[in-house]
């Protein structure tokens, strides 16, 4: 398990100022992945964001940083000049991260190669377009990529295109075409 200091990057002897400029990177880092297309990608970003909460609290509160120093066995008066990876490696590990919580499976998608109709709940092997038993379409083609996904996906898994949004926008534009097409042959006709 990583020390506070390893996860921020920054050395037992960093000022208030260096820990808050070491948090500031990281927590951008892991804001931007909080609305991430990947449920387990947001989950751990999440996770990283409450972990760094609990870091920040820590290292900038001098009373709580000084105990974790002295849990660590950096606090123990150690003089000259010592490497702090060494004396972080001879103490008790940190205390435990919060423990990874993980994705509920959605209920027609339960696996990568089972599709669950969600009409019948009968199995299918996942790329099947229709349901054997009630006609159900459980595939779909992306309108970006062509890749083959359940019809419950939000988002493609190749292109990451919001598919939902997409056949809205080729709908539109499909739409769109064929009234062009319509008053060009009204416009021919006269």
């Amino acid at each position: 398990m990583p020390t506070y200091y390893e996860v921020l990057k920054i050395t037992p002897a960093a000022t208030s100022a260096e820990i808050q400029m070491a948090y500031d990177a990281q927590y951008n880092h892991w804001r931007r992945l909080v609305t991430h297309h990947d449920p387990e990608m947001a989950n751990r970003a999440n996770q990283a964001l409450r972990w760094l909460e609990q870091i920040r609290m820590t290292l900038l509160d001098p009373e709580k940083h000084a105990a974790y120093d002295a849990q660590l066995g950096l606090s123990a008066g150690v003089g000259g000049l010592v490497d702090p990876q060494a004396v972080i490696s001879m103490v008790a590990p940190p205390p435990p991260a919060p423990p990874m919580v993980k994705p509920v499976p959605s209920p027609i998608a339960q696996s990568a190669n089972v599709w669950i109709c969600p009409k019948c709940q009968t199995q299918h092997t996942a790329g099947a377009l229709f349901c054997k038993k009630c006609g159900c379409r459980l595939g779909i083609a992306c309108p970006q990529c062509n890749t083959l996904v359940s019809s419950d996906s939000r988002f493609c898994p190749t292109c990451g295109v919001n598919i939902p949004e997409a056949i809205q926008q080729k709908e539109f534009e499909e739409a769109e075409r064929q009234h062009q097409q319509q008053e060009a042959t009204r416009r021919q006709m006269r």
